[in-house]
């Protein structure tokens, strides 16, 4: 085999096209000249045909005494060397022979053209670099049909040519092992930081299958195996010196420029635990201070800080707890203080919002209750004392001025009472007796109209007239024959001291 076109490998090589093997010849024919020659010759060939037919003659009696008899010459055949030569001394192989040949040598032909094919398809993927020594090992089996074929030994090319062929075929069925085999070798450098002999490597792996993703990965990574190899010595020595968020930082930049390295990973995660304890720990003791100054909202963020970095750590979880109750201690103890010294200033409705507010943060505090349900009552009561006393003129209904009683008595009965309530009791008591003290109410007229005050009495005809009324609303009415009536609407209140009130009919009909 020479070299082959599509391949520089000097273990490459082409198909030999073996020239037809005429085993016999034919003379060309006489032509039509040649014919008419003949027949005006004929005589004279005659008698040159007798001469030379004497002399071959005299060459056969003569010559064999004086010349040695030389050895058969070999006959070139198509046959191999299988018993199917021709027989020594026999000039042509037999028809049968012939087509023996012709067959073995069509068939070393086809199994020639797989063979080429196959070797075609291992350049392509750059056998050579990956399995050269069986690669070799096959072209010297196509050499060695070759040699065959050119001495028309068919059958031993076919053997020579299916050998090759076998072994090509089974170098193909590797390609897939020899892919991940340069993959592995090209991840096996960038671990060993090897960036050339990685770059070679998944350089093969996409020969042998252009654009296999993990190829094309591989072959990224190598370009940066040195970079990612001075971050990585720059993070052990940031670490060492305990900067340990430069350390991750740059840890960080690895992963962005090699995802595919797992080790960086790992640092990562395990240069974030160290961190989140440190920070965890820096939590805790902050937490701790601000409970020991009493700032306990400070306290409560840095123990729940705590525990986002470590959800299962007990110690954050029974700190964070003691931070909240000491907190609503803080809390309860300040609104039940405040409470106490709004109930001395008797703002009771204050006072009972302190209790509300210390029951919202625990509602099972007895004594607050119980203080609770005091302040709420003595609340009621100085709404009501305050509602009656500063709208006095609605005691002059019997019906209110009967429950402002029942208030007032409610209200003496306080022990103890404050300024604030002794005023509201005063005051109460000066109004229920303003409301059912009398008022000298002085009526005048004309003496000729007829005067009556509604529910109380006709008062007739007057020139003036005093009645002692007691604080109230009143109708008073005059009316005279031949005018129109007079109807007035008037107020006795308690504060007054006197009223006057004049009413006459004035406008004839």
């Amino acid at each position: 085999m020479g070299h082959n076109d599509r391949s520089e490998d000097s273990t490459a090589f082409v198909q030999i096209q073996p020239a037809d093997l005429t085993l016999s010849s034919a003379r060309p024919g006489d032509n039509e000249a040649q014919n008419d020659k003949k027949a005006g010759k004929a005589f004279w060939l005659g008698i040159l045909f007798g001469g030379l037919v004497g002399l071959a003659l005299l060459v056969i009696l003569l010559l064999p005494s004086h010349i040695q008899k030389p050895a058969a010459p070999d006959i070139i055949s198509d046959q191999p060397s299988n018993g199917l030569q021709v027989p020594q001394g026999k000039p042509d192989a037999s028809p049968w022979q012939e087509a023996q040949l012709r067959k073995q040598r069509t068939a070393a032909q086809d199994l020639l053209e797989k063979l080429l094919d196959r070797q075609f398809q291992l350049e392509e993927i750059a056998v050579v670099q990956w399995a050269g020594e069986d690669f070799a090992r096959a072209v010297a089996l196509a050499n060695e049909g070759d040699e065959h074929y050119r001495n028309r030994q068919f059958e031993a090319a076919l053997t020579s040519y299916e050998a090759g062929l076998q072994l090509m075929e089974h170098l193909l069925a590797q390609k897939e092992q020899a892919l991940t085999d340069a993959i592995s070798a090209g991840n096996a450098n960038i671990a060993d930081g090897n960036s050339a002999a990685a770059t070679s490597a998944f350089e093969l792996a996409l020969i042998i299958e252009p654009d296999n993703p993990q190829a094309l990965q591989g072959l990224q990574r190598a370009s940066v195996v040195d970079k990612v190899r001075q971050l990585l010595a720059r993070a052990g020595e940031l670490e060492k010196s305990g900067s340990m968020i430069e350390a991750l930082a740059t840890l960080q930049q690895v992963a962005g420029l090699d995802p595919a390295r797992g080790s960086v990973g790992h640092s990562i995660a395990r240069l974030r635990a160290l961190l989140d304890q440190s920070e965890f720990n820096r939590q805790m003791s902050a937490g701790y201070q601000a409970l020991g100054r009493g700032n306990y909202s400070a306290a409560i963020a840095a123990f729940q800080a705590a525990i986002k970095l470590d959800a299962q750590a007990t110690e954050a979880q029974e700190a964070l707890k003691q931070a909240q109750n000491e907190q609503n201690v803080f809390a309860i103890n300040g609104h039940l203080e405040r409470a106490e010294q709004l109930r001395a200033q008797e703002e009771w409705q204050q006072a009972l919002k302190e209790y509300n507010q210390a029951l919202e943060i625990d509602a099972n505090l007895v004594v607050v209750l119980q203080s609770r349900e005091e302040t709420a009552a003595r609340a009621r009561l100085d709404a009501a004392l305050q509602d009656a006393t500063t709208r006095p003129q609605r005691l002059t209904s019997d019906v209110i001025w009967q429950a402002a009683q029942v208030l007032y008595r409610k209200a003496t009965a306080i022990d103890n009472p404050g300024p604030r309530l002794k005023r509201q009791i005063t005051t109460l008591q000066q109004q229920l007796q303003d409301a059912i003290t009398p008022v000298v109410v002085t009526f005048s007229s004309d003496n000729l109209s007829q005067v009556t005050l509604h529910k109380v009495a006709q008062l007739g005809s007057f020139a003036t007239r005093e009645l002692e009324l007691k604080p109230g609303n009143y109708v008073i009415v005059a009316s005279r024959e031949g005018y129109r009536d007079v109807r007035k609407e008037f107020t006795v209140a308690p504060s007054n001291q006197s009223l006057h009130m004049a009413i006459q009919c004035e406008e004839r009909i």
